[in-house]
């Protein structure tokens, strides 16, 4: 089953778009979120021509070998041939077989005129070192990510529901019959995650969730394994398991692995891998006073809140409402991660880092700061019903602050809209995340 992506459309207009010297595509993404199956039903009508570096593993150590672009030209034509600039799209799939493509991917541009090329991988980071400088304004990146809940709605054949949710609006809020079906698919989601060879293998497989989600973690230790070093396996097992643990509150790296681990001073370094390769998100500190907030620990997330159940909570499902404490410990984790997955697939770019806003004096925090529609929009996660006006203090000091007049407030009760300090809070379910760019005007 093929499922429309959001993402689709940014592809369509890269492809579409008539300039002579145009930039190459980097398509990135964790392994396994349908980067090729994407590629592949975009172009099948059209005239590409795709290669598998996995496929055809003698052409990556040809690659590597050539010293000239115009050799690597010649050796393209010869191994598969392709020609440039004849309205043929080049698709290079695992790109990152190759230690040495990198080197050339800047030339494109200037030397091949009126031609696509898309470059895929999992690892795409490993194209470019300080020996092959990110060629910066010869190329744009985009992210495919795991299902968002939307896709999640089509790929289990819930189109309707998506529908309704786009239907909705701060003035014309959901109802609540229309929010509780919403809130069982949504609960279905925090249970398996995005990934589609989970949510479509349970969907046309009846494959159990944690027997995909044990071969997905395997295959990224493999990952790990091949492209870092063996010791970085256990590392990564550890590490993931540590991140899921410590989801929702600033990360030390001493909390990923202790002091006295040989391991230690490689937690750094694991983690700037593990961003770059789109398995793990970081959130920083802001502060009311910027030079104040160097010290202070940043937040970190798994990409795919499906990961985080299965390590945490063996993908067992998850209450909307009337849960022990143990589970509202693992529920809250669940719901921060979801609505840190929905809002990075808001925008395709490659993003900085998000920021959450930490208050120095008594530690309050604002789980997310968005930029949206030319704003910076505050955004609390809460897994509660209802809500307190004591709660809401450390946002509405922060709208202050900043001179802001709108927050959101994430929680599972009714939509509504309220003024507070002449401040308006928009409190909304997890999964009307992905209208905020819509409903928040400029």
């Amino acid at each position: 089953m093929i499922i429309q992506r959001q993402l689709s459309r940014s592809i369509e207009e890269f492809l579409n778009k008539k300039t002579e010297h145009k930039n190459t595509l980097l398509l990135c993404g964790a392994r396994q979120v349908g980067k090729s199956t994407l590629i592949t039903d975009l172009l099948k009508n059209q005239n590409a021509l795709i290669v598998n570096f996995y496929e055809n593993a003698t052409l990556p150590p040809k690659i590597d070998a050539v010293k000239k672009f115009s050799e690597l030209e010649k050796l393209l034509l010869r191994e598969i041939g392709f020609k440039p600039s004849t309205g043929q799209t080049l698709v290079i799939d695992e790109a990152q077989e190759s230690e040495q493509l990198g080197r050339w991917v800047r030339f494109i541009k200037e030397k091949w005129p009126h031609q696509n090329v898309i470059i895929l991988g999992s690892v795409l980071s490993k194209l470019f070192s300080e020996d092959l400088p990110y060629p910066v304004g010869r190329v744009q990146e985009i992210v495919l990510r795991p299902f968002s809940f939307k896709e999640f709605l089509i790929a289990t054949h819930k189109p309707a529901l998506i529908e309704i949710l786009e239907a909705a609006s701060l003035e014309n809020p959901l109802e609540d019959a229309d929010r509780l079906a919403l809130a069982e698919m949504y609960l279905d989601y925090l249970r398996m995650g995005g990934m589609p060879a989970v949510v479509l293998g349970q969907e046309e497989e009846k494959i159990d969730v944690r027997t995909s989600w044990n071969r997905l973690l395997a295959q990224y230790a493999a990952d790990v394994e091949r492209y870092l070093k063996e010791n970085y396996r256990s590392l990564f097992l550890s590490g993931v398991g540590r991140i899921a643990d410590l989801a929702c509150q600033p990360v030390k790296n001493s909390q990923i692995v202790s002091t006295d681990s040989p391991f230690y001073r490689k937690v750094p370094l694991f983690l700037e891998i593990m961003q770059k390769w789109h398995l793990v998100f970081k959130a920083a500190a802001q502060t009311k006073h910027p030079e104040s907030s160097g010290g202070i620990a940043s937040k970190r997330y798994l990409f795919d809140v499906g990961m985080t159940s299965f390590l945490i909570h063996q993908n067992q499902p998850v209450s909307w409402r009337d849960r022990s404490e143990l589970q509202n410990i693992i529920y809250a984790k669940l719901q921060e991660t979801f609505v840190c997955q929905e809002i990075l697939a808001l925008e395709p770019e490659p993003q900085m880092d998000l920021n959450y806003y930490r208050e120095t004096k008594n530690s309050q925090e604002i789980d997310f700061l968005v930029p949206l529609n030319g704003k910076i929009i505050p955004i609390e996660v809460k897994s509660q019903t209802s809500f307190s006006k004591n709660s809401l203090m450390p946002m509405l000091d922060f709208l202050d602050h900043r001179g802001l007049n709108c927050g959101i407030w994430v929680y599972n009760g009714e939509m509504r809209t309220q003024r507070f300090r002449g401040k308006t809070i928009h409190f909304i379910p997890p999964f009307f995340i992905s209208e905020l760019p819509r409903v928040i005007t400029p």
